[in-house]
Order: structure tokens, then sequence, then C-alpha cells
């Protein structure tokens, strides 16, 4: 039971609570620490499987999750507008998982190298939030996406407070969502609580809100553009 939890519920639960981070079923509610406490809980159950058979199986199911409540719109539109039939459009959706987040694969690949070839490397890495997290951040940036949805995107959430994104982008809200899951992984993992992560986040938030969001813009005269759609 333990296993089948670990395997395959846990990873689920984890990608419905990432999926959770951006609108719902059409809807415009969303969880704003969903993509965090998605990382958290896959993360943890990954921690708890040192094969990567059984790693990339979770990530399968991470998939799914995040494919059943942010993706299911899919078979919709391949019958609605590909004059795909049913079932055949259900499964080409839920295959479709696979590709909604490959980086997330990507990193369980490389870590899993890492620590068979370079073991000593592998264990300075995991003592380091920041590196974990860089390394996250750059996967998510250069391997594609077909839908890309990234755990920075829900900092819009806080718009217009976003002060970091004049400087950094959108790059620096999906490493301190990462760093966040990671640091809230280590706590669970040895039951103790760290007080980097408050602290950091306190000063993250206090950048994004005293850092001005308007950049200095030169007034250009307004084009006017003509549009026609055809559907």
């Amino acid at each position: 039971m333990n296993l089948v939890m670990n395997l395959f519920l846990h990873p689920f639960i984890a990608g419905l609570l990432y999926a959770s981070g951006f609108p719902v079923l059409g809807t415009t509610y969303y969880f704003f620490l969903g993509p965090i406490l998605g990382f958290t809980l896959l993360g943890i159950s990954l921690e708890r499987s040192s094969i990567l058979k059984k790693q990339i199986f979770q990530w399968l199911c991470f998939s799914l999750g995040f494919y059943a409540l942010g993706f299911n719109w899919i078979p919709y539109t391949l019958y609605e507008f590909g004059s795909v039939p049913s079932p055949l459009n259900q499964i080409i959706g839920v295959f479709s998982s696979v590709i909604l987040l490959p980086p997330v694969l990507f990193f369980i690949v490389i870590m899993s190298l890492v620590k068979r070839h370079l073991p000593r490397i592998h264990i300075q890495i995991k003592k380091s939030p920041a590196i974990l997290s860089l390394i996250s951040t750059f996967l998510f940036e250069v391997v594609p996406s077909q839908f890309p949805a990234f755990p920075g995107h829900t900092w819009m959430a806080l718009s217009p407070y976003l002060g970091l994104a004049n400087i950094f982008g959108e790059q620096i809200y999906t490493f301190i969502s990462i760093f966040c899951s990671i640091h809230l992984i280590q706590m669970l993992k040895i039951k103790k609580f760290n007080k980097t992560l408050p602290i950091t986040m306190l000063f993250f938030l206090s950048l994004n809100f005293l850092i001005p969001t308007q950049k200095n813009e030169t007034k250009e005269p307004k084009k006017k553009v003509n549009i026609r759609i055809v559907q």
C-alpha cells in the first residue's frame, strides 16, 4: 500500500497541486502556492525512490495529475477543431501529458546520472538548495515545453508588486518557488525548522514591493492596427 501511494498517489496529487497554481477548469480561480507544494510532495516521493525507473514512473504520474486538472481541455479541442472522435481524442489527451513538463524529467535523469558517476558532486549539490534551484530554473528555460506553465508564472497573483521582474524577469520567480520547495523537502526530511526559508522569503517579498515596477518609457504616437480574425 505504501509503495502504491509513493509511486502513484502522491506524485498524482502533486501534479494536481501544481495544476492548481493556474486557472482551474476554465475558471479564473487558482491556488498561488500550488506549484510550491506540488514540487514539495513530488520531491519527497522521489527521495523515497532511489531507482531511476521508479522516479520516471513518478514523473509520469505527476504529469498525469497536472494534465487531469490543468489540461483536460485537450481532448475536447481535438474533437471540436480536429474532428478526432472519442475515445481516440481522450487517449491522445492522456498521452499528451508526457510533453507538459519535460524539464522535470530532465532534472530527474541528470541528477541520477550525477549520483551514479559523480557521487561526491551529487552529495554537495543536494546540500545546496540554491544550486538545485539554479539547475532546475535553467532546465525550465532551455528544455522545450509544449505548453509552458512554470512555477514562476503563478507569482502574477502579486502583480503589480513584482519589482524584481524588471531586473531578472520571470526566471527569478521560478527560482524562488523551487528554492522554497527544496527547503520544505529538507525540513520535512530532517524534521527540523530552518530559519533560512522565512528570512529569504521576507527579504525577497520586500524587494518586490519596494522596487518600482513601472519602467520609464518614451511616449510614442499610438498606431492603429487593423486585425481580422477568421475561424
